[in-house]
């Protein structure tokens, strides 16, 4: 019998497992290990079947069209949650089997490629083994609704989890790893990890010399945590600093990060130019000016828009200003410049005006 353990030195997490193996994209399912019916019942430890089958229920799931939220799990933390160990000789092939169950490559896409794999004497098992970064930026994957995905994993978890590793001859799940794999069943009967019907979840980005798409894909929150959050920590001060400048190093942050993102995000393009963008404004509102007098002449062209062509906006970034409701409900006495503009945190009451 598997003990119920938590984690430990000698467990992995599923996406970290995935995450730190780079050849797992580059596997395709011929090279996974065979199993063949004899092998399986051989190698199974009778009492984690049982408890598989009486903790994960039915295998099928009826179809249902409900939508319970649109706020969704993002699926590199659905493998977190899975504990297993990693000395397990089927540790990795078993997260690869997961990987692919959950993973779909877009069929559209996956028919173009191989149509122009097919002209260089290559195919789709060739990439996926030599080069799965070229394939996957060029290839889109979806996620099954729960109908689907429901039974592939349930089937996942039945094939793999109660196999025996050879040296300890312990199952690939314990205990609590089988109550790990039901709430994961719960999330996908629930719809929280398929892809939400009529949101496109890919968009292109640029067209490779062959004219293969090149997509950028917005699935999950790794563009905020690695793209945002890795990056703001070394722009800001560690210690000592007033709130006026912390918020001034926030300001600058985020219009250096537009610029260099956006510009990529919006055209395939790395922006370049300085950070001035009120420059930059000015000295295209003095060309169109001059394009009335000299119609030959075209006024600059901007990788974003001139906001002082516009008419400016109400919102504001950084520190909210309280509104007046509040203000007067929480009994704060409103800010007044001539005679709190002394007191110690006179920055921040100024900018949420109490």
């Amino acid at each position: 019998m598997a003990s119920e353990t938590s984690p430990s030195d000698n467990t992995a997490l599923i996406g970290e497992l995935l995450s730190s193996n780079s050849d797992l994209d580059s596997t395709n399912h011929t090279s996974e290990p065979s199993l063949n019916n004899s092998q399986i019942s051989e190698g199974r430890d009778p009492h984690s079947v049982n408890l598989g089958s009486e903790t994960l229920g039915p295998h099928n799931l009826e179809s249902n069209s409900f939508i319970h939220s649109r706020v969704l799990k993002d699926v590199f933390h659905v493998f977190n949650m899975l504990y297993i160990s990693w000395t397990h000789g089927l540790c990795v092939a078993f997260a690869r089997t997961l990987h692919d169950a959950l993973f779909v490559p877009h069929p559209d896409d996956k028919a173009h490629i191989e149509s122009w794999l097919r002209m260089q004497d290559l195919s789709w098992d060739d990439m996926l083994w030599f080069n799965p970064t070229w394939l996957w930026w060029r290839c889109r994957h979806t996620i099954p609704p729960p109908e689907i995905l429901f039974p592939l994993v349930h089937d996942v978890f039945m094939t793999w989890s109660a196999l025996k590793d050879a040296r300890t001859q312990l199952p690939l799940f314990n205990d609590s790893a089988w109550k790990t794999a039901k709430n994961i069943l719960e999330l996908i009967r629930n719809g929280f990890i398929s892809d939400p019907p009529g949101i496109p979840l890919y968009y292109i980005i640029g067209l490779d010399m062959n004219g293969l798409p090149i997509y950028r894909c917005i699935w999950g929150t790794n563009s905020v945590e690695g793209g945002v959050h890795t990056h703001l920590h070394t722009m800001l001060p560690s210690c000592g600093a007033s709130v006026h400048h912390m918020v001034t190093c926030l300001l600058d942050f985020i219009l250096h990060h537009n610029l260099l993102v956006g510009t990529f995000n919006t055209t395939g393009k790395k922006y370049i130019g300085h950070d001035s963008i009120w420059l930059l404004n000015e000295i295209q509102e003095l060309e169109i000016t001059l394009t009335t007098a000299h119609p030959s002449t075209s006024p600059l062209e901007l990788s974003f828009v001139n906001g002082n062509l516009y008419q400016q906006t109400t919102e504001a970034m950084g520190i909210m200003s309280i509104p007046a409701s509040l203000r007067v409900e929480a009994g704060m006495l409103e800010f007044v410049k001539s005679t709190d503009a002394a007191q110690k945190q006179a920055y921040l009451a100024k900018m949420q005006g109490t």
